[in-house]
Formats: C-alpha cells, sequence, structure tokens
C-alpha cells in the first residue's frame, strides 16, 4: 500500500478499502504469517479482480478551463469526512467565468485510517477537518493563479460547533486541532453540507473499480459546484458549543511543585491560585496592551477567543521557563553548555 504512487489521491476511494482491510487485521493482534479472516480474504480477492479494471482510468492533467481570465474567479471547495475506519479530505477547484458559467474539477485527496486506539466520531471528523485547513495552505502556496475563496465543507454540525465556539475552553486534543484551524482559515468559511451531497464520504467507506470509473461526483464534486452560489445548501446558524459539552473543559486546579521561591516580581502568579484565573487575567493583560498600542478609541470586542487564550498560555509557560531555566537559556543561545548546577537536571 505504501508503495503505491498515487499523489493526487485520485484513486483514494479504492485504495482505502485494502487500507481498511490491513487495519482490521492489525487490531486482531495476530502473528504476520496468520491467514487473514474469512470476510477479509474475500474483500482482498474481490479488491483484486476489480484492479485490472482501473486500467481503462482516465485522469486529465489539465484542472484548469480554457480561456481563463482575470475577470473569472476561482474558489476551492474542500469537503471532509471521518468514519471509525477513515478520515479525509477532497479539494475541488471552482470557476465562475464572468458570463455565469461555473466550471469544477478535483484538485486534491488525502485519506488516512484511524488510529488503531479508537477515538470518537468527533475527534476523527476534527482530525480530518485539521487536514482539509493543511491542504488548502499547500495548494494555496503550489497554484500560480490568485484564489478568492476557500470554503469548507462539513456534514458534522457538531464538528461546525467547536470551530464557531471561539470563546470556549475544550479538553487539549480538541483545544489543539482548532488551534491549527484557526491559524489557517477563518470560522465564517466554514459551511454545513448533507452526507448525500459530500463527495468525500467516498473516501471513508471505499467505491469499487466500476463506480470509480463511472461517478462523476469523484471527480467533479457535489453537483451543486455546477451550478451558482445561490443553488448552494442554505446555511442555518450555527451556534457555540454549550457548557455541558463533554469536549468542553471546566475549570480545574492544577498542583504543582517547584525547586525554587518564587519570582517576587511577578504579581500574577502570587494572586490567582487556579491555573484557568491565571490563564484568563494574563489573557485580559495581553489584550489590554494590544489595544493601546491599536490605538483605536474603545475596544471593539470585550470577550476572549480562543486564539487569545492560547498566546496567553504561551505566555505564561515562556516566563515559567524564563525565571527557572534563564541561565541555561543565555548559555545556549549564545552556543555553551549548561552549568553542571543547571535545574535541568
Amino acid at each position: 500500500m505504501n508503495s503505491v504512487y498515487d499523489p493526487l489521491g485520485a484513486l483514494a476511494p479504492f485504495i482505502v478499502r485494502t487500507k481498511i482491510i490491513y487495519q482490521y487485521e492489525v487490531r486482531r493482534k495476530v502473528g504476520w504469517d496468520h491467514n487473514l479472516a474469512p470476510e477479509n480474504k474475500l474483500r482482498w480477492e474481490t479488491w483484486l479482480l476489480e484492479l485490472e479494471a482501473l486500467e481503462g482510468l482516465a485522469i486529465p492533467r489539465q484542472y484548469m478551463p480554457e480561456g481563463l481570465s482575470e475577470k473569472d474567479e476561482i474558489e476551492f471547495h474542500h469537503f471532509y469526512d471521518a468514519s471509525q475506519a477513515a478520515y479525509t479530505s477532497v479539494s475541488y477547484i471552482y470557476v465562475k467565468h464572468e458570463n455565469r458559467q461555473t466550471y469544477s474539477s478535483m484538485v486534491l485527496a488525502c485519506t488516512k485510517i484511524a488510529p488503531i486506539k479508537t477515538l470518537s466520531l468527533e475527534r476523527l471528523e476534527l482530525c480530518a477537518t485539521v487536514l482539509a485547513a493543511g491542504t488548502d495552505v499547500k495548494i494555496r502556496n503550489e497554484l500560480k493563479q490568485p484564489v478568492q475563496h476557500s470554503r469548507f465543507w462539513s456534514d458534522s454540525a457538531i464538528v461546525l460547533q467547536y470551530i464557531k465556539s471561539t470563546e470556549c475552553l475544550f479538553q487539549t486534543f480538541i483545544d489543539n486541532r482548532l488551534g491549527t484551524i484557526h491559524r489557517c482559515s477563518k470560522p465564517e468559511q466554514w459551511r454545513h453540507v448533507s452526507s448525500e451531497q459530500n463527495p468525500s464520504d467516498n473516501d471513508t467507506r471505499g467505491l469499487t473499480a466500476l463506480e470509480l470509473l463511472t461517478g462523476r461526483r469523484v471527480r467533479y464534486g457535489a453537483n451543486f459546484l455546477e451550478q451558482p452560489s445561490t443553488c448552494w445548501p442554505a446555511q442555518s446558524v450555527v451556534l457555540e458549543a454549550p457548557f455541558d459539552e463533554p469536549e468542553v473543559n471546566k475549570e480545574t486546579s492544577t498542583m504543582t511543585t517547584r525547586t525554587q521561591p518564587a519570582n517576587k516580581d511577578n504579581k500574577l502568579f502570587h494572586y490567582y491560585s487556579s491555573w484557568y484565573a491565571l490563564q484568563c487575567a494574563v489573557a485580559w493583560n495581553l489584550k489590554f496592551y494590544y489595544w493601546l498600542r491599536s490605538g483605536k478609541a474603545r475596544p471593539t470586542n470585550l470577550q476572549l477567543k480562543m486564539l487569545e487564550n492560547q498566546a496567553a498560555r504561551e505566555r505564561i509557560i515562556m516566563a515559567i521557563q524564563q525565571y527557572s531555566f534563564g541561565d541555561d537559556i543565555v548559555a545556549l543561545r549564545l552556543g555553551k553548555l549548561t552549568s553542571q548546577n543547571s535545574n535541568t537536571g
């Protein structure tokens, strides 16, 4: 499977079937010389028989329409999905000509098998979301043409809630991936689409060779991409994740040990005994600092965002590192070895 050369992912819906077989066998925890499970043996033999049919598969090398002008609008549309077996992102280019005609074509498909350790479907959907956000950055860096918009489509309302919730503190797994998503995109770029219209669904369950050869949705995306934007799926208001959502992080207290007396100059560290309260205080201080530097008459947003909480967390960690390992940091920056009495042990 690792030797298959398919950089664009054109065969992803077909190849993922073999990866799912392999994943199932790994979870069985049997030796490498054991026979496949009967159902997997049948699936493998069926897949091998279908493989010959793909000799007739032809993928046009040109994915941009001819006669492209400066007035034409170019967009990227990324569809992503996940199942307990795999998660995927499929990207399409969408061109709207000045004469109102539209054109769409697949650019790149990325499919990954779900980890052996079982994750919830919501977390797998979020992994697919990160894959889609990273793909958008990758394609934009490679494409020579200017791109007006990037849109991300999902059939998971819960994940869209996570992305829209810029003021909630989530569990570490969710929080880290949302940070990546928010660095690569904006919440308003993420939209909802039904499962029936989501072409990435093919890459999580697999397609037969015949379905891959004859399926139009694989190559050109959802049917609505061939229509004006007024015919795209209507978007309802997505609310932020509720506080009782299992992935929302409640306030917790953290117990730590220290080998040195606290820095007397750092009043915030003395004043707060809760990590959550300290993080909020630092975030508000940073927000106030940047508002003063902006020169605006009054703040435009009086609520903390997730990225501001993340910046505060990094600032706290940097301050602790500077206090505890200040001499070591200076020595390393000068290219010297750390002292034998270093706190690094």
